[in-house]
């Protein structure tokens, strides 16, 4: 970046959503630039899951072959509970196109996105951090650090990444889409409100000597939520919430050295946990285990920002907001607020659109991830009572992969219904 410089709108985070703010906002006519403080994603990545909704925006950008031609289809989802019992829900069943999940790793999806900057000479600057920012009536000025790797010490040679230079950035807007710990959002000083407790799952990816199921196995038992994701080439990922008395250094446990995903840290967990928990949750799966790939501990929080953003700042995705993993709903919804915003951020600065608009962005996202969350909505049998019902079927609610309309309609598959209470 040059010194100084300006843009029509800074985007801080080169993931998924950043990435897709930036596309559709090029793609209206808007100049961008795309700050990450991290470098390149790694080859590494954990798989995701596209739900409808995001396959349809991203076909409006010529963007969905591709993306289908790296991905596996899931057409159906199973659900569980402890006893075998259950019931399906069909995504070909929905109306619209692309009436499937597509599985496949994040950093394809963001390798996809890149690409697609990349011809329109737009490119991610890795290794830029927002320092602070000041909000103005008709700008914001913003402070960006670029770091470098520089080495430390005689004796013992270490490394750090340091301040290299400062940059001034001119824009007209700034959108943050850098995860749980936004520095936009902190800065901003919106409140948190949790919706839960902190989930955590052990969740292993492996390798099967055989096919074990096409679609994707959600198991419901009293107090946990377990996912299985078939993720192509007889390669599969399952997911086992573990109650937060279970959580211990204890051999039990079965935690073992760390595994890193890009900068952030997990424990790792043992090979002889995940028959544990299959033995003990699934006793009617007979898996055909060759090889685990990697498995890791993880914690998940759940809850969303009191505001979307104010006058010329605003948030999308995870620093807005955070899911329970099991329906993959945080990252889709994420892709849906990033085509709204751009689209309202266009219409403002080309079309004159008053920057007052921005309210119902931030009134219908927070609506949406609060009904999402269970904070406005609850899950009810539907007229005639479900044939099968999970323990605790509030549950469904994020345990379903899909967003909006699609959700409502998944869920009557199942006897139920989304009642608003708020």
């Amino acid at each position: 970046m040059n010194n100084p410089h300006q843009t029509d709108v800074l985007i801080v985070g080169a993931g998924p959503i950043g990435l897709l703010t930036a596309l559709t906002l090029t793609e209206l006519g808007i100049s961008v630039t795309i700050i990450d403080e991290e470098g390149q994603r790694a080859k590494h990545s954990y798989a995701t899951a596209l739900h409808p909704r995001s396959l349809r925006l991203l076909d409006r950008l010529g963007l969905s072959s591709e993306i289908e031609s790296r991905g596996k289809h899931v057409t159906t989802v199973g659900f569980y509970d402890s006893s075998q019992q259950g019931r399906e829900i069909d995504y070909s069943k929905l109306e619209g196109d692309f009436n499937s999940l597509v599985v496949l790793p994040q950093n394809e999806l963001e390798s996809v996105l890149r690409h697609k900057l990349s011809e329109k000479s737009v490119f991610v600057d890795w290794h830029h951090r927002l320092r602070r920012f000041k909000p103005e009536e008709s700008k914001v000025e913003s402070e960006i650090e670029e770091l470098s790797m520089t080495s430390l010490g005689y004796v013992v040679q270490r490394f750090e990444w340091t301040v290299h230079r400062t940059h001034h950035l001119q824009s007209a807007f700034v959108i943050g889409c850098d995860g749980m710990h936004s520095l936009l959002r902190r800065q901003l000083a919106f409140d948190w409100h949790s919706a839960s407790s902190a989930e955590h799952y052990a969740i292993f990816e492996f390798q099967s000597h055989q096919p074990i199921c096409n679609d994707t196995t959600v198991i419901l038992d009293e107090s946990t939520k377990n996912v299985l994701w078939p993720l192509g080439n007889n390669r599969y990922r399952w997911s086992f919430q573990i109650p937060a008395s279970e959580i211990s250094d204890s051999p039990t446990t079965g935690l073992q050295p760390v595994f890193m995903i890009g900068k952030h840290v997990f424990p790792g967990v043992s090979r002889d946990l995940l028959f544990e928990l299959l033995n003990d949750r699934v006793p009617w799966c007979k898996e055909n285990i060759a090889d685990i790939d990697w498995s890791l501990l993880a914690e998940f929080h759940t809850g969303v920002t009191t505001s979307y953003g104010a006058g010329r700042c605003w948030l999308a995705g995870d620093a807005a907001h955070l899911h329970s993993p099991i329906g993959i709903q945080g990252m889709n919804l994420g892709l849906v607020e990033a085509d709204d915003f751009a689209r309202k951020i266009a219409a403002i600065l080309k079309d004159g659109i008053p920057l007052s608009t921005l309210q119902q962005y931030n009134d219908e996202r927070l609506a949406e991830v609060k009904d999402l969350l269970g904070l406005t909505a609850r899950v009810e049998p539907a007229a005639q009572s479900p044939s099968w019902a999970p323990p605790n079927p509030e549950r469904l609610l994020s345990c379903i992969p899909a967003t909006g309309s699609d959700l409502a309609g998944l869920i009557e598959q199942l006897g139920f219904q989304i009642s608003r209470t708020g």
